[in-house]
């Protein structure tokens, strides 16, 4: 390719507002939808009253700010220490809970923490009061009133949505704990719950771009969205969040730097369009992660993961060769990465724990079932292969370490379950073998560590000619190109290249977390092409961006 491209969408005409955009509250009152808009050193509030936006600025760094929420005139801010209430210019620290989201429950404002912790703050007395709730709770991302004596509790990497008393105890669970899937009766980052009735609510999710109504007496189950699919036509969703106001229901999708918002139309039972649209009307792809480029065929693996399948596609016609879904490859589950040997594929199955080896029409060649022993509980996250001289050695990670696997003998060579390196490995998410070295995207521990037969070397920063260093912010890839490694610093929504002597990034790509040809969503994964020009999984924005690398703007040297 010679220009700058996306593959798998199709866009529409839309608003660009710019930067990261995500929904805090709907004021009925004064029909106001309330955001916060996240760029690179700014966060503003805006606000959307009819067709009008209202942008204000908030004197906050955007990494501080994690909710806003407006009570009884007032504007209450919170950070990843304190609440603030911007319309006083007051402020409580609240470090000591970790906070992570803000709520109004029962006429008080309440925070969630990372500590298995509901704080309830009365902004008249200034009183605090903490609830325990259950250790299966971890990220709750919303809370909603049931009745006087019960609340709703969100949790978005638990996966599911609870009835909790005033107690703090769990009465009901709708979702698999930390079983995330797509199926009736399962949910994928749940992020918002509304009341209807007593008996009937309505979840709105994330990954899967969907919203479920369910009876909870009954446990029947209806759908709003494709169930995957994404997009801003009539059947599709990109990750919407349901209103119920007195008058009227609304979704409310503001992804990509943009607003979309839907009105119910009582008279007709149709989804009207309200405001604004996404930047596009269909995705072939719902979060793909793993790319790999086969430059001797001139085509490009992609997993794409939550539709369960692997996309081979032609990069000379730009259009898909063979679709490798659960039919072809025995039930493929939740695929996330797919690497070339010679003209075959293999696949990493990585809910059911498989490596399956196909050609790239889907003739399975091979199918490998791992040891319930090997890390157990947890999937595969990434595999890569060293062929060489009648060897094959497969490398594959999981959550907590990683192996190699003699993929000729059917033995395995060596495991590495983190014991070596200080504080372990912690949600692995790549690995590679370049170079004779192993190249491993410790994510949760926000580093990249690379080791050989002599040692093990760890980086979480590195050195530029200008300014602080560049800090590694869940880096989710990590690879050498020539002499160069390239990370993929998914926390900061950019693309790090360092230098040989790996002590200095020479470069930095995304302007901000967004849409634009400069921007990417917590980018997974990235591919050159050996032209000029790199593939990059633009994972939350479900495109492959195709960058000519020469275009793109470097930040390395801005704040």
């Amino acid at each position: 390719m010679n220009k700058s491209c996306d593959i798998g969408i199709v866009f529409q005409k839309s608003e660009n507002i710019g930067g990261y955009l995500k929904f805090c509250q709907y004021l009925e009152e004064d029909n106001t939808f309330i955001f916060l808009q996240k760029r690179k050193n700014t966060t503003n509030m805006v606000f959307l009253c009819g067709q009008t936006l209202i942008t204000k600025k908030i004197p906050f760094h955007p990494t501080e700010i994690s909710d806003l929420k407006k009570k009884d005139g007032h504007i209450f801010v919170l950070t990843n220490t304190e609440l603030h209430d911007i319309t006083e210019n007051k402020k409580w620290d609240f470090s000591k809970y970790h906070p992570f989201t803000l709520h109004i429950l029962y006429n008080q404002l309440a925070i969630t923490t990372k500590k298995h912790e509901i704080v309830f703050f009365d902004t008249t007395t200034e009183s605090i009061n903490v609830l325990e709730i259950d250790s299966i709770f971890s990220n709750v991302l919303c809370l909603a009133e049931r009745d006087h004596d019960h609340f709703y509790a969100v949790d978005c990497a638990s996966h599911i949505v609870a009835i909790i008393n005033r107690k703090g105890e769990t009465e009901w669970i709708y979702g698999e704990i930390r079983k995330p899937g797509v199926k009736i009766g399962q949910l994928y980052v749940p992020t918002r719950v509304e009341q209807l009735s007593m008996n009937l609510l309505v979840i709105s999710e994330q990954r899967t771009s969907r919203i479920s109504v369910v009876n909870t007496e009954s446990g029947n189950v209806t759908t709003i969205g494709t169930s995957s699919w994404i997009g801003d036509d009539t059947h599709r969703l990109w990750a919407p969040n349901f209103i119920k106001g007195q008058e009227s229901w609304y979704i409310v999708m503001c992804r990509g730097s943009r607003i979309a918002i839907r009105k119910y139309n009582k008279e007709s039972s149709c989804w009207e369009k309200s405001y604004g649209s996404m930047p596009f009307s269909y995705s072939e792809f719902n979060t793909p992660r793993a790319i790999e480029i086969n430059t001797d065929l001139k085509m490009c693996l992609i997993a794409d993961t939550y539709h369960d399948r692997v996309v081979v596609y032609n990069l000379c016609n730009n259009s898909k060769h063979k679709i490798l879904d659960r039919e072809l490859l025995c039930d493929l589950s939740w695929p996330r990465a797919a690497i070339w040997d010679n003209d075959k594929v293999i696949v990493a199955d990585s809910k059911n724990r498989r490596i399956i080896e196909s050609t790239i029409e889907g003739n399975v060649l091979e199918c490998v079932q791992l040891s319930d022993r090997l890390f157990p509980n947890q999937w595969i996250t990434s595999i890569d292969l060293y062929r060489k001289e009648g060897l094959a050695f497969l490398y594959i990670s999981f959550e907590t370490g990683w192996c190699v696997y003699d993929f000729l003998h059917h033995d395995m060579v060596e495991i590495d379950d983190g014991t070596e390196i200080e504080n372990g490995y912690l949600d692995i998410h790549s690995i590679k073998y370049n170079k004779e070295a192993v190249i491993i995207a410790d994510t949760g521990n926000n580093r990249i560590v690379i080791k050989t037969r002599k040692n093990i070397t760890v980086f979480s920063e590195f050195e530029r000619d200008q300014g602080t260093p560049v800090v590694l912010s869940k880096p989710r890839f990590a690879n050498f190109w020539g002499d160069e490694l390239w990370i993929v610093n998914s926390g900061k929504s950019e693309i790090l290249r360092v230098s040989s002597n790996m002590k200095k990034c020479i470069a930095r790509y995304g302007v901000e977390r967004g849409m634009d040809e400069n921007a990417f969503s917590l980018p997974r994964w990235c591919c050159l092409d050996g032209e000029g020009g790199v593939y990059i999984s633009d994972t939350d924005n479900h495109r492959i961006a195709y960058r000519i690398i020469d275009n793109l703007i470097n930040t390395i040297n801005l704040e």
